[in-house]
């Protein structure tokens, strides 16, 4: 939305406005059954459980994860180049990426294309991990799935120690 000059009335009553709305509560987001059209012509049927203009996670009835990018009327399915599933990177014990986009040549030009911050957690003592395009995120008694492309929050779980907890996702 483009910047513009409000009259202090029309500000005041613009904050009254905001003031009525209602952010949904946990409980309130409920995933919406839908069925997409990917760019390879093929569809998907699923809960979209986040979505925004630019993209969509999508999980289909066998309990598969898809992330889409939205092109035009269509979805294109992206996933990891190449997944981080150790403290190792590989079960080999590699501890590099094989990504060749990447090289001496131009690593000094990379910038951050996203940051999460995990709530209430003043340091992150762990490995994330990437599988197909998803980074899992944990600390203490709590596991963040992240869109490691857009760095959306999927779903966050809480497993305390006398009840098991999942919140719906975001």
């Amino acid at each position: 939305m483009p910047p513009f000059k409000l009259q202090q009335q029309e500000l005041g009553d613009l904050i009254a406005y905001i003031r009525t709305l209602r952010l949904p509560r946990r409980g309130d987001l409920v995933p919406v059954e839908v069925t997409v059209e990917i760019t390879d012509g093929k569809k998907l049927r699923g809960a979209s459980v986040n979505r925004s203009f630019a993209d969509m996670q999508l999980r289909t009835p066998d309990s598969r994860m898809h992330l889409l990018r939205k092109e035009g009327a269509r979805y294109r399915e992206v996933t990891s180049q190449v997944d981080w599933t150790s403290y190792d990177g590989q079960l080999a014990g590699n501890r590099f990426s094989a990504i060749t986009a990447i090289d001496k040549g131009n690593v000094a030009r990379l910038t951050p294309k996203w940051i999460y911050s995990l709530p209430d957690v003043p340091t992150l003592e762990t490995t994330p991990l990437v599988v197909e395009g998803v980074m899992y995120v944990t600390s203490a008694n709590e596991c963040y799935a992240l869109d490691a492309g857009s760095g959306r929050v999927w779903r966050e779980l809480y497993f305390p120690f006398n009840d098991n907890y999942i919140s719906r996702p975001h």
